[in-house]
Formats: structure tokens, C-alpha cells, sequence
């Protein structure tokens, strides 16, 4: 079976650290400071090389360990000059907060003052995320005195085996809402679902099996999550033509032998298969592609059905079917499809293909649950199905985010509970597509709403549930759901 072991190199170039944002300069330090900026001004001095000197300054800050971090967390004095503290300086009650090792988030420091007691030296790091799912190492930008510069370098927790090093978080970091919202995301999409699988498989050996999507579109991936969730894993998003690192990493860490490729070459290519075929232990994955999206949703479909077999797991007859003109529907489904093991097949709106009906008798299937409006799935499918003698229920409501409630209180019928709910846009697919796995696999659904605010109706219900909600988690970084959006979302939280 594959090796878990890594290098700091592997995992400093898999896991590099979030959506980066224009470096601001010259601003006072008495705003609120996103994480996402002090990330984009850590990672600049390392892009740029800036060397370590305890004397020298760059941009106004000095260019050791401590002139770093003032550097990321952009201190200056009230003229708006540069303010270079030292170690000893940036654990000043009125600048952090000390954190527990289990609240950090990127952009907080990991510090051993020069003046406590015992310490041969100070030193600062920039906090960028965990290396691992069982965090005991992390990824970080510093000032390296042995590496001459600023470096991005992965350490163990805290410092190697050092003592007297402790996490902090600076009070002038903006409302991140971490009380009431989980966020899951990584540097792209990606790394967005890597982050999914460790939350869902956090130990090498709890998944059975990989699903592999393009994140380049959305058409042969809506029929994974049932497939992923017969077969006990993830689903990871993949280029077209190359296995990025993280997946290739992580594929590795979850030590599987079973591996599935949704759609064809033009989706995922010989390359890749060919990428995941090298890793040890891995068998020659498994492809299922089909002509369109709709004969590769039913071959999907049967392969589901095998693995629930294989799993010695009942199928209940039942199946979801969803336009295959657009991703919003299935990918709220796609959760409630992973839980249960029933498939996602595809329909045009007004005719239903022929790979879809074959599949509907080869699944022996008894009920259809149609996604979505008339206008996404027309009366003269589901008139069809009828009269074939299929149970026919129709979820769904005026716009995509009223259909992801819909499709949540379906969820909940056959399930899943609020306490675990999850978010992601409904303007965008790459997020949802992992989240919608990984939300099945922990007991919880997913609900849609625009990138850039919260939906009137998403809103409304989580108002009613949000007593039942532990931390709503959200799939995907600012890019994909903005700080507004979370904003209102906590504030809808936060009113108990």
C-alpha cells in the first residue's frame, strides 16, 4: 500500500496557502486586516526573496523573523511609517490575543519571545495552514537566519522540538465570524477539495476509495457523489491534463488501492490516469466516461449500484434526476446522494436521453425524485416516468437557492441533520462538487446561495434552524462566498 510519508517540500508546494488579494501598503494599523491580505504580503517577501538581516529593512521593515511579521501584519506608527517590533514586543496584550492550537487560522503567529525566560533566542513565524488533517505540522512564511531569506517552509508543531512557542492572533484581524462558521478552502479549487476529504477522512485507512473529476467543468462530475459515497471516499478535483500536487498527496496519504475517473479524455486525460497509476498501491483506475454527460451519468449510476453491492449495502430503488443543463440542482442533491447511495442521473428539460431511460431499467428503480422546476426538468419527463409505472416527486421551488432548501428538508427526511449544515455559491460548481461529498460523509447537507450575499430564503431557514446548527460550514474561500456573505450568515447565527 502507498508510502504517507512527505517532504516539507511536497507539502510546502501542495499546500501553499489560500486565495491571495492585492498587497495593500502604507495603511495605519487601527483597521480590520483580512487574513487573506496578510497572507498576499507574507507570501510577496518570500516571492521576492527579501534576505534575512537584522539590520537591513525593506519597505521600511526590518528583515528578520519579528520585521516580518510586523511587515504581514502591516504595523506602523500613527505618521504611518513602518513599525518594526522585535519578539519581545509582539506578544503585547494590547496587539494579540493568545489562541488555543485548535483556533488557528491562517495569518496568526506562532511566537517565542526573546525575553522569556529560557529561550536561547525569539523567533516569529506567519501561521498559513495545517500540513496535515491530524495537525501536528503546519505550513508557514518566515524570515530564515539558516536559510538566508523569507521562506515558506512546513514545521512541526510548534517549533520543531523547541519549547516555549505559542499561537496568537492579532486584534486588528477583521471579524473571520469562527464562533458560528467553519470555513473549508484552500488555495484553489483544488486544494478546496483536499480540504473537504481531510474534514471527511481525516486517518489514512477510513477511505475505501477515490472519485476524480475535472475542475474544469461540471457535467460528468454531478453523478460522483453517490458513486463516491457507495464506495466510501472523496471526491477530488483534478486539471485536465496534469494531477496537481495536493491531490496527488493526498490520494497517497488516504492509502487506497481504488480509483474512479468520471468522464472522458477530453475531461481527464491519459496523463492523469496515468499520474494516479504511478502511486504505490494504487490499481489502474477505473474510467467511466460515456459519449455526453448523459451516458456517463448512467454509467456512473451503475457503477454506484456495484459498489453498494460490493459494500453489502441494499439499494432503495430510489433516484435522482437533475437537467443536465446546469449544475445547481444536482449539487444540492449531491449530499443526500452520497448518504444514501442513490444516483444522480441526467435528463434534457424536455426530452429524456436514451442512456437515462436504459439506466432508470437497469436500476430497477421504483422512484424518481426530480430536481429542480419545470423549467429545468419539464412536465413531459416527468409525465414520462409515470407512465412507466415510477413513483414521481418533484423538489423544488422558484430559484436554486429555494430548491437547495427544498432539496435540504428532503435531506433531512431521509437523514441528515441541520447540526452539521453547509453552504456553498450556487453561481459556481468546483466547491460544492467536493463539499457535497464530504457533507454526506458527516451527516450534514448543503445549501446554495449567490457568492456575494446571502439569499432571502437561505436566510429565513437558517433563521429558524440555527438553534441546531453547531458551525455552519462554508466550502470555498472570499472568492467564491465573500466576506458580505458570511457577514450576513453570521449575523443570522450569532441572533440566539
Amino acid at each position: 500500500m502507498a508510502s504517507t510519508a512527505r517532504s516539507g517540500a511536497s507539502r510546502a508546494r501542495a499546500f501553499t496557502a489560500l486565495t491571495l488579494v492585492a498587497v495593500l501598503l502604507g495603511v495605519p494599523d487601527v483597521f480590520a486586516l483580512s487574513r487573506e491580505t496578510i497572507l498576499a504580503r507574507g507570501k510577496r517577501w518570500v516571492d521576492l526573496k527579501v534576505p534575512y538581516s537584522n539590520t537591513l529593512r525593506f519597505e521600511g521593515y526590518r528583515q528578520d523573523c519579528s520585521g516580518f511579521l510586523s511587515m504581514a501584519w502591516m504595523l506602523t506608527y500613527a505618521d504611518g511609517s513602518a513599525k518594526a517590533l522585535d519578539t519581545a514586543g509582539l506578544d503585547d496584550p494590547g496587539l494579540v490575543t493568545p489562541i488555543a492550537k485548535e483556533n488557528l487560522q491562517p495569518g496568526d503567529m506562532i511566537l517565542r519571545p526573546k525575553d522569556q525566560p529560557g529561550a536561547a533566542y525569539g523567533h516569529a513565524v506567519l501561521f498559513v495552514g495545517w500540513a496535515d488533517p491530524q495537525k501536528t505540522s503546519y505550513l508557514a512564511y518566515h524570515q530564515s537566519s539558516s536559510a538566508g531569506g523569507a521562506v515558506l517552509a512546513q514545521i512541526k508543531y510548534p517549533f520543531w522540538n523547541e519549547t516555549g512557542f505559542a499561537p496568537y492572533r492579532l486584534k486588528a484581524v477583521g471579524d473571520d465570524y469562527l464562533d458560528v462558521i467553519e470555513p473549508i478552502y484552500g488555495q484553489d479549487r483544488y486544494e478546496t477539495s483536499v480540504r473537504t476529504s481531510w474534514l471527511a477522512y481525516p486517518t489514512a485507512g477510513s477511505a475505501k476509495a477515490v472519485v476524480i473529476a475535472t475542475g474544469a467543468d461540471w457535467p460528468d462530475a454531478l453523478g460522483g457523489a453517490g458513486l463516491a459515497g457507495a464506495a466510501g471516499g472523496p471526491m477530488l478535483l483534478t486539471r485536465t491534463n496534469s494531477l496537481p500536487a495536493p491531490v496527488r498527496d493526498e490520494i497517497d496519504r488516504l492509502n487506497v488501492s481504488k480509483v474512479y475517473i468520471l468522464g472522458g479524455g477530453s475531461a481527464v486525460s491519459t496523463a492523469v490516469v496515468d499520474a494516479i497509476d504511478a502511486i504505490p498501491g494504487v490499481s489502474r483506475p477505473q474510467r467511466l466516461g460515456g459519449r455526453d454527460r448523459y451516458e456517463t451519468a448512467a454509467l456512473v449510476a451503475g457503477a454506484t449500484r456495484a459498489a453498494l453491492t460490493a459494500a453489502g449495502r441494499a439499494y432503495d430503488g430510489h433516484v435522482y434526476v437533475a437537467t443536465g443543463a446546469g449544475f445547481p440542482d444536482a449539487l444540492a442533491a449531491s449530499p443526500v446522494s452520497a448518504v444514501t447511495g442513490r444516483p444522480i442521473l441526467l435528463t434534457r428539460p424536455d426530452s429524456l436521453p436514451q442512456p437515462t431511460a436504459d439506466a432508470l431499467t437497469a436500476l430497477g428503480a421504483g422512484r424518481v425524485w426530480v430536481l429542480g422546476g419545470t423549467a429545468a426538468v419539464s412536465e413531459t419527463v416527468t409525465a414520462g416516468f409515470s407512465a412507466s409505472g415510477l413513483a414521481v416527486e418533484r423538489l423544488a421551488g422558484a430559484t436554486r437557492y429555494q430548491t437547495s432548501v427544498a432539496v435540504a428538508n428532503h435531506a433531512v427526511a431521509a437523514g441528515l441533520g441541520w447540526r452539521n449544515a453547509g453552504m456553498a455559491t450556487g453561481t459556481s460548481f468546483p466547491d460544492a462538487l467536493a463539499g457535497g461529498v464530504a457533507q454526506g460523509a458527516r451527516g450534514g447537507f448543503l445549501l446554495l446561495t449567490p457568492g456575494h450575499r446571502l439569499d432571502s430564503d437561505v436566510r429565513t431557514v437558517l433563521a429558524a434552524r440555527r438553534g441546531d446548527i453547531v458551525r455552519l460550514r462554508f466550502y470555498g474561500g472570499l472568492a467564491a462566498l465573500s466576506d458580505t456573505t458570511r457577514s450576513q450568515a453570521a449575523s443570522v447565527m450569532r441572533a440566539r
